[in-house]
Protein backbone atom coordinates (compact mmCIF):
# COMPACT_ATOMS: atom_id res chain seq x y z
CA UNK A 1 0.00 0.00 0.00
CA UNK A 2 2.75 2.09 0.31
CA UNK A 3 3.61 2.65 -3.16
CA UNK A 4 -0.05 4.74 -3.06
CA UNK A 5 1.36 7.04 -1.06
CA UNK A 6 4.41 6.52 0.65
CA UNK A 7 6.92 10.30 -0.23
CA UNK A 8 9.35 7.44 -1.40
CA UNK A 9 7.62 6.45 -4.25
CA UNK A 10 9.04 6.61 -7.35
CA UNK A 11 8.51 9.44 -9.75
CA UNK A 12 7.15 8.60 -13.40
CA UNK A 13 9.80 8.28 -16.52
CA UNK A 14 9.73 10.83 -19.41
CA UNK A 15 8.14 8.99 -22.07
CA UNK A 16 7.04 6.22 -19.74
CA UNK A 17 3.63 4.54 -19.86
CA UNK A 18 2.49 6.49 -16.74
CA UNK A 19 2.97 9.30 -18.82
CA UNK A 20 1.19 8.28 -21.84
CA UNK A 21 -1.53 7.56 -19.80
CA UNK A 22 -1.68 11.16 -18.45
CA UNK A 23 -1.36 12.55 -21.93
CA UNK A 24 -3.38 10.30 -23.66
CA UNK A 25 -6.46 11.22 -20.65
CA UNK A 26 -6.06 14.85 -20.77
CA UNK A 27 -6.09 14.65 -24.56
CA UNK A 28 -8.94 13.20 -24.60
CA UNK A 29 -10.75 15.38 -22.15
CA UNK A 30 -10.01 18.22 -24.19
CA UNK A 31 -11.21 16.66 -27.17
CA UNK A 32 -14.63 15.93 -26.15
CA UNK A 33 -14.93 18.88 -24.95
CA UNK A 34 -13.77 20.78 -28.38
CA UNK A 35 -16.35 18.35 -30.05
CA UNK A 36 -19.04 18.79 -27.42
CA UNK A 37 -18.35 22.56 -27.33
CA UNK A 38 -21.84 24.16 -28.79
CA UNK A 39 -23.59 22.15 -25.73
CA UNK A 40 -21.35 23.48 -22.96
CA UNK A 41 -23.42 26.16 -22.99
CA UNK A 42 -26.51 24.20 -21.97
CA UNK A 43 -24.97 22.90 -18.75
CA UNK A 44 -23.47 25.63 -17.05
CA UNK A 45 -24.87 24.69 -13.44
CA UNK A 46 -24.11 20.65 -13.99
CA UNK A 47 -20.24 21.71 -15.23
CA UNK A 48 -19.93 24.61 -12.55
CA UNK A 49 -21.34 22.02 -9.75
CA UNK A 50 -18.79 19.24 -11.18
CA UNK A 51 -15.36 21.24 -11.44
CA UNK A 52 -15.75 22.70 -7.94
CA UNK A 53 -16.51 19.70 -6.09
CA UNK A 54 -14.17 17.90 -8.49
CA UNK A 55 -11.73 20.79 -7.54
CA UNK A 56 -12.38 20.94 -3.78
CA UNK A 57 -11.47 17.50 -3.56
CA UNK A 58 -8.61 17.51 -5.19
CA UNK A 59 -7.25 20.51 -2.80
CA UNK A 60 -8.18 18.55 0.24
CA UNK A 61 -6.17 14.89 -1.10
CA UNK A 62 -2.87 17.44 -1.82
CA UNK A 63 -2.75 19.58 1.19
CA UNK A 64 -4.56 16.09 3.54
CA UNK A 65 -1.28 14.33 1.96
CA UNK A 66 1.21 16.93 2.71
CA UNK A 67 0.58 17.01 6.30
CA UNK A 68 -0.18 13.53 7.13
CA UNK A 69 2.68 12.49 4.92
CA UNK A 70 5.66 15.62 5.54
CA UNK A 71 4.12 17.46 8.10
CA UNK A 72 3.81 20.07 6.14
CA UNK A 73 7.17 20.38 5.23
CA UNK A 74 7.43 23.97 3.87
CA UNK A 75 10.09 23.22 1.17
CA UNK A 76 7.32 21.48 -0.97
CA UNK A 77 3.21 21.79 0.45
CA UNK A 78 2.57 25.64 -0.25
CA UNK A 79 0.98 26.83 -2.89
CA UNK A 80 3.43 28.56 -4.75
CA UNK A 81 3.13 26.66 -8.06
CA UNK A 82 1.70 28.00 -10.59
CA UNK A 83 -0.56 25.02 -10.84
CA UNK A 84 -2.17 25.17 -7.35
CA UNK A 85 -2.15 28.95 -7.80
CA UNK A 86 -4.93 28.23 -11.08
CA UNK A 87 -6.38 26.27 -8.70
CA UNK A 88 -7.28 28.33 -5.78
CA UNK A 89 -8.39 30.97 -8.68
CA UNK A 90 -10.29 28.44 -10.49
CA UNK A 91 -12.29 27.90 -7.95
CA UNK A 92 -13.15 31.60 -7.05
CA UNK A 93 -13.79 31.79 -10.82
CA UNK A 94 -16.45 28.96 -10.51
CA UNK A 95 -17.39 30.69 -7.68
CA UNK A 96 -17.92 33.82 -8.84
CA UNK A 97 -17.88 34.27 -12.63
CA UNK A 98 -15.30 37.10 -12.08
CA UNK A 99 -13.73 37.12 -15.79
CA UNK A 100 -10.50 38.33 -14.14
CA UNK A 101 -9.66 35.49 -12.06
CA UNK A 102 -10.09 33.12 -15.30
CA UNK A 103 -8.03 35.35 -17.35
CA UNK A 104 -5.07 34.93 -14.71
CA UNK A 105 -6.24 30.41 -14.52
CA UNK A 106 -5.81 30.79 -18.71
CA UNK A 107 -2.10 32.45 -18.80
CA UNK A 108 -1.07 30.42 -15.55
CA UNK A 109 -2.37 27.09 -17.05
CA UNK A 110 -0.41 27.37 -19.82
CA UNK A 111 2.29 25.62 -17.58
CA UNK A 112 -0.20 22.50 -17.00
CA UNK A 113 0.86 21.95 -20.94
CA UNK A 114 4.36 22.20 -19.83
CA UNK A 115 3.95 19.72 -16.91
CA UNK A 116 2.46 16.95 -19.22
CA UNK A 117 5.01 17.19 -21.88
CA UNK A 118 7.88 16.90 -19.50
CA UNK A 119 7.01 15.84 -16.42
CA UNK A 120 8.99 17.15 -13.75
CA UNK A 121 9.02 15.10 -9.98
CA UNK A 122 5.44 13.64 -10.81
CA UNK A 123 3.61 10.89 -9.21
CA UNK A 124 2.12 7.48 -11.05
CA UNK A 125 -1.62 7.39 -11.69
CA UNK A 126 -1.96 4.94 -8.75
CA UNK A 127 -0.19 7.07 -5.92
CA UNK A 128 -2.63 9.54 -4.35
CA UNK A 129 -0.09 12.74 -5.40
CA UNK A 130 -0.66 11.49 -9.06
CA UNK A 131 -4.32 11.14 -8.72
CA UNK A 132 -4.22 14.71 -7.07
CA UNK A 133 -1.74 16.12 -10.14
CA UNK A 134 -4.15 14.37 -12.90
CA UNK A 135 -7.21 16.23 -11.22
CA UNK A 136 -5.25 19.52 -10.79
CA UNK A 137 -3.97 20.35 -14.02
CA UNK A 138 -6.90 18.22 -15.87
CA UNK A 139 -9.22 20.90 -14.49
CA UNK A 140 -6.44 23.90 -15.06
CA UNK A 141 -6.45 22.59 -18.79
CA UNK A 142 -10.21 22.43 -19.17
CA UNK A 143 -11.56 25.28 -17.32
CA UNK A 144 -10.81 27.77 -19.49
CA UNK A 145 -12.47 25.99 -22.51
CA UNK A 146 -15.31 25.78 -20.32
CA UNK A 147 -15.34 29.48 -19.61
CA UNK A 148 -15.11 30.14 -23.18
CA UNK A 149 -17.73 28.13 -24.53
CA UNK A 150 -20.24 27.74 -21.17
CA UNK A 151 -20.03 31.40 -19.79
CA UNK A 152 -18.51 33.25 -22.84
CA UNK A 153 -15.16 34.28 -21.16
CA UNK A 154 -12.97 36.02 -23.54
CA UNK A 155 -9.54 37.35 -22.58
CA UNK A 156 -9.00 40.68 -21.94
CA UNK A 157 -5.69 43.13 -22.13
CA UNK A 158 -5.78 44.29 -18.99
CA UNK A 159 -5.89 40.69 -17.42
CA UNK A 160 -3.26 40.05 -19.70
CA UNK A 161 -1.54 43.01 -17.47
CA UNK A 162 -2.04 41.92 -14.38
CA UNK A 163 -1.13 38.83 -15.20
CA UNK A 164 2.30 39.75 -16.09
CA UNK A 165 2.39 41.94 -13.30
CA UNK A 166 1.56 39.03 -10.74
CA UNK A 167 3.48 36.51 -12.38
CA UNK A 168 6.81 39.07 -11.42
CA UNK A 169 5.72 38.96 -8.27
CA UNK A 170 5.69 35.66 -8.30
CA UNK A 171 8.84 35.10 -9.51
CA UNK A 172 10.52 36.91 -7.02
CA UNK A 173 8.89 35.62 -4.26
CA UNK A 174 9.74 32.54 -5.12
CA UNK A 175 13.13 33.22 -4.99
CA UNK A 176 13.31 34.18 -1.66
CA UNK A 177 11.02 31.16 -0.61
CA UNK A 178 13.03 28.56 -2.46
CA UNK A 179 16.57 29.85 -1.04
CA UNK A 180 14.02 30.01 2.96
CA UNK A 181 12.52 26.47 2.95
CA UNK A 182 15.80 24.83 0.32
CA UNK A 183 12.31 24.20 -2.25
CA UNK A 184 12.23 23.82 -5.42
CA UNK A 185 9.05 26.07 -6.75
CA UNK A 186 8.83 27.18 -10.01
CA UNK A 187 11.81 24.65 -10.63
CA UNK A 188 14.19 27.24 -10.40
CA UNK A 189 16.47 25.42 -7.33
CA UNK A 190 16.50 22.00 -9.40
CA UNK A 191 15.92 22.79 -13.02
CA UNK A 192 14.13 20.60 -15.92
CA UNK A 193 17.04 21.50 -18.27
CA UNK A 194 19.78 23.97 -19.03
CA UNK A 195 21.34 23.09 -15.81
CA UNK A 196 24.90 24.52 -17.13
CA UNK A 197 24.02 28.23 -17.50
CA UNK A 198 24.52 30.44 -14.25
CA UNK A 199 21.37 30.90 -12.16
CA UNK A 200 20.45 34.83 -13.46
CA UNK A 201 20.66 33.77 -17.43
CA UNK A 202 18.22 30.89 -16.46
CA UNK A 203 15.92 33.09 -14.32
CA UNK A 204 16.11 35.59 -16.93
CA UNK A 205 14.84 33.39 -19.90
CA UNK A 206 12.31 32.26 -17.82
CA UNK A 207 10.87 35.14 -17.17
CA UNK A 208 10.90 36.49 -21.09
CA UNK A 209 9.74 33.04 -22.69
CA UNK A 210 7.34 33.38 -19.98
CA UNK A 211 5.49 36.96 -20.89
CA UNK A 212 6.26 36.22 -25.02
CA UNK A 213 3.64 33.15 -24.15
CA UNK A 214 1.32 34.70 -21.90
CA UNK A 215 1.15 37.31 -24.85
CA UNK A 216 0.90 35.04 -27.63
CA UNK A 217 -1.81 33.13 -26.33
CA UNK A 218 -3.64 36.64 -25.27
CA UNK A 219 -3.39 37.12 -28.67
CA UNK A 220 -4.17 33.56 -30.35
CA UNK A 221 -7.52 33.29 -27.91
CA UNK A 222 -8.91 36.84 -28.11
CA UNK A 223 -8.88 36.76 -31.83
CA UNK A 224 -11.05 34.28 -32.45
CA UNK A 225 -14.57 34.64 -33.67
CA UNK A 226 -17.35 34.17 -31.19
CA UNK A 227 -19.23 31.94 -33.41
CA UNK A 228 -16.01 29.34 -33.48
Amino acid sequence: MEVFYAREADYIQLLGWEHFFYMTLILVLVFVLLTQRRRLYLYQDSLTKILLAVSLFQQILLYAWYFFETGFDLGEALPLHLCRISSVLGIGYLITKKSILMDVVFYYGLYAYASFVYPQAIYAPYHLLGISYLLNHAITLVLPIVAYYAFGWRPKIKGLILSILGFLVYFVTVLFVNAWTQGNYFYLTKRPFLHDIPAWQFDALAIVITLIGFTLAYWVVSGRKKSV
